[in-house]
């Protein structure tokens, strides 16, 4: 029972670290590129798009780690309803 309750605490903070990421990620890149093709401007906010890409891969990781997190919470639903 405490290895399920693990998983879901886990699960939990793998969602809302890919939520956190995504939106931080939104809030960096969206200014630079609401502006029609200005190349100079996202070139010129380097470290902006470089910070923005790495919280897309953190939420790629992360979103990732809440299908592989979900999959015991799945089974041992199912097993549940199977017993009944």
């Amino acid at each position: 029972m405490k290895t399920i309750r693990k998983t879901e605490i886990s699960f939990g903070a793998l969602y809302i670290a890919a939520t956190v990421s995504g939106v931080v990620s939104v809030i960096l890149s969206g200014p630079l590129l609401k502006r029609p093709l200005n190349l100079s401007a996202i070139a010129a906010s380097q470290n902006q798009m470089l910070l923005s890409a790495f919280m897309l891969f953190i939420m790629a990781v992360t979103v990732a780690g809440v299908a592989f997190m979900i999959y015991p919470m799945w089974k041992k639903d199912a097993g549940t309803h199977a017993k009944k």
